[in-house]
């Protein structure tokens, strides 16, 4: 059959990372002691939109021979490890994008003829994936997991989930690698995660932001078009629970997962925005009336650059929370991080990475007396109570 290698890719706090490479070698080469030391492996990234090739040697940390004969070389992978990255963000269109990946293997100082046999992502394989839908002409792509049940007969809760402005496009791997979602397979429920062509905060459908068209009052080119795709997936998906349908979104995702609220207040039987860059004129008495009975729990972080929290004064997600607290809203909560960082090892994230927190279910504040997590809460409510 020849030398192959497939690479194996993992979702990280800070996006996916390439953490082994498999190894099927013939069988003359398993005389040699299977070792770290006898192996060197080199990554070459191009980068389209820079034209750019980036050649590193990746740290191997581990190496072992599997029951099928398989070789696995494990890779150190890390924040600021970008060898070790499938993807790149590209300036020119403000999208996460793959990167063209190849690897050189060598086998005691000798390069190994190796083809690629291909890429395996952990979690994020078990979504289907680039799933297209069209609503009024406008042109929307989703993937959605599907988790184990006890029954055919059990109905089951669905997350929806909303990515950020780099993970909109073309490809839903994407938005399912670009944030931690694959940590959402935990909980038992479908997970559906639409996907923009543009960005979810577009006023006209031409990736031109709301915030800068006056005009525009808050309101998102997609949100008709989103609401059918939500409809079309539970009519055709017959064990989800009705009662129990759950939205939430990091930074533009945090905007519509407001906007959705206000729009379709009764639909959503809870909700958990995150960095949300909702703005204070957009904020009517209006608005808040409709959404402030429902459960919403806030994340953002004091250190946001991107869509900052004012210590001075209340804009973004501080003066939401505030408006609808003081409009008496009874299950309104706010997990106002300091700064975020890694909980195993410190590492300090970019202030605007509040859904590491939150997408790991680190949120875990005390309500009515008891320490609860944001996932513990978000699956108490249902539209039935």
């Amino acid at each position: 059959m020849g030398n192959r290698y497939t690479t194996i890719t993992e979702g990280f706090d800070w996006g996916p990372a390439i953490t082994k490479i498999i190894l099927n070698l013939d069988k003359e080469f398993y005389n040699t002691k299977i070792i770290s030391n006898n192996f060197k492996v080199i990554s070459t990234r191009k980068l389209s939109n820079e034209n750019k090739v980036f050649t590193s040697e990746r740290s191997i940390i581990n190496c072992y021979l599997n029951n099928n004969d398989s070789i696995t070389l494990e890779l150190e992978v890390g924040p600021e490890l970008y060898e070790g990255s499938p993807f790149t963000y590209n300036t020119l269109t403000n999208y996460n994008e793959y990167v063209e990946t190849t690897y050189k293997i060598f086998l005691n100082n000798n390069q190994l003829t190796i083809d690629f046999a291909g890429n395996v992502n952990l979690i994020a394989d078990d979504f289907i994936h680039n799933i297209p839908f069209k609503h009024n002409n406008i042109q929307l792509n989703y993937a959605y997991f599907t988790p184990q049940k006890d029954t055919e007969y059990n109905k089951v809760p669905l997350i929806i989930w909303l990515h950020g402005a780099g993970e909109g496009g073309e490809n839903t791997y994407i938005t399912v690698l670009g944030n931690k979602v694959t940590n959402l397979t935990k909980y038992g429920a479908y997970v559906l995660v639409p996907q923009t062509p543009t960005i979810w905060m577009d006023a006209n459908g031409t990736k031109t932001y709301n915030t800068s068209v006056p005009s525009n009052n808050g309101t998102s080119w997609y949100t008709e078009a989103l609401m059918a795709l939500i409809r079309e997936f539970i009519e055709k998906t017959s064990q989800i629970d009705l009662s129990r349908i759950y939205i939430g979104g990091c930074s533009n995702g945090g905007f519509m997962t407001v906007n959705m609220l206000m729009t379709y207040p009764d639909f959503f039987s809870a909700a958990f925005p995150i960095a949300t860059p909702y703005l204070p004129h957009w904020l009517t008495s209006e608005r808040i009336l409709a959404i402030k009975d429902k459960p919403i729990w806030f994340t953002h972080a004091k250190t946001d650059t991107t869509v900052v929290i004012d210590q001075e004064v209340d804009i973004h997600t501080t003066l939401l929370y505030n408006k609808l607290k003081e409009a008496n809203g009874k299950n309104i909560h706010y997990s106002l991080f300091d700064k975020i960082e890694d909980i195993n090892t410190n590492y300090e994230y970019n202030g605007h990475f509040s859904w590491v927190p939150a997408l790991n279910d680190q949120c875990t504040p005390q309500i009515n007396g008891k320490e609860i997590s944001l996932f513990e809460w978000l699956f108490t409510h249902s539209n039935n109570q």
